[in-house]
């Protein structure tokens, strides 16, 4: 800094190596720009494999659904799809002895549900239900619910005979 001959002093020269405002501003959006686009780019790839997988996995749900009324018969009489955010679990029909121990077991638990209900499982593998029940434990209250039914269902028919 230098001084004035009345005390001041006078402001710095002016450094030619700054960058300029305006072309800083521009530089800074345009990085911005280029990573919202790259962000963007990679939501549509992201939304694209997952639609991909859901697809798949609705291709693969109905088929097992086919494949398991083509062996069982028409959904709702004696199988039962329980639709679940990682595919379709079908369950089938419980015999009258695991179903007559079910209900009158003493109390309601998540235990006896799951003695009354993985002997019915049609579909999945063993493996993605597993995987499935790891994710959603309490599916297992819903899966008792659909054998119940399928159990009422079958009271139903020899009632109409």
């Amino acid at each position: 800094m230098s001084a004035v001959g009345n005390g001041s002093t006078a402001p710095p020269p002016p450094d030619f190596a700054a960058p300029d405002p305006t072309a800083r501003l521009a530089e800074v959006r345009t990085k911005r720009a280029a990573l919202a686009d790259a962000r963007a780019r990679a939501q549509a790839e992201r939304e694209v494999h997952e639609t991909l997988e859901r697809e798949e996995r609705a291709l693969g749900d109905a088929e097992a659904l086919a494949a398991a009324e083509a062996k069982y018969g028409p959904e709702g009489q004696r199988i039962r799809a329980v639709e679940t955010p990682m595919g379709v679990i079908i369950v089938r029909r419980a015999g009258q002895a695991s179903f007559r121990r079910f209900m009158d077991s003493p109390k309601a638990s998540v235990d006896e549900a799951e003695r009354l209900v993985r002997p019915c499982i049609v579909h999945p593998s063993r493996a993605e239900f597993e995987a499935i029940m790891d994710e959603y434990p309490a599916l297992w209250i819903r899966l008792a619910g659909a054998v119940s039914k399928l159990a009422g269902h079958r009271a139903e028919e020899l009632n109409e005979k």
